[in-house]
């Protein structure tokens, strides 16, 4: 069991980019900007990359998996960390911020080269289902 757990909300601030490996494996690229000047890349793998390539510039997206880091020297020595988001499950944001629309998620079926396997989700698209989640501006604590 993981303690690393990352969930991201944010925009996405340039259209995804789909690569593949020398094993055909695809994976997918994100540019999400989560607060001001707080930007982010992702990493979706196999079945959730060719979900996650159908997004677009300014979407906004949930993206639920894991921190890791990379170190690196650059030309000139110095030596560089990089964090990404390891994406195990993208959800797409309606332009109405009320609903949530599942994207896919990187679970077995999935890694095991099998159809692709959606998250499903229990939420509705009404604001009932998300009250405990969206706060009224009388709530907002400051």
């Amino acid at each position: 069991m993981s303690l690393n757990k990352a969930v991201i909300t944010g925009k996405l601030l340039e259209d995804p980019e789909t690569r593949y490996t020398n094993s055909d494996e695809a994976v997918t690229r994100l540019l999400i900007e989560t607060g001001e000047n707080v930007k982010l890349k992702v990493a979706c793998w196999r079945a959730l990359s060719e979900q996650a390539k159908n997004l677009k510039i300014d979407d906004i997206v949930i993206v639920v998996g894991s921190l890791i880091t990379s170190s690196y020297k650059t030309n000139t020595g110095l030596n560089r960390k990089d964090f990404e988001v390891n994406a195990r499950e993208i959800y797409q944001l309606s332009s109405i911020p009320q609903s949530l629309n599942p994207i896919a998620a990187n679970n077995k079926a999935a890694n095991s080269g099998s159809s692709p396997a959606v998250k499903e989700t229990k939420l509705k698209n009404t604001e009932e289902d998300l009250s405990d989640v969206l706060l009224s501006e009388e709530e907002i604590p400051f």
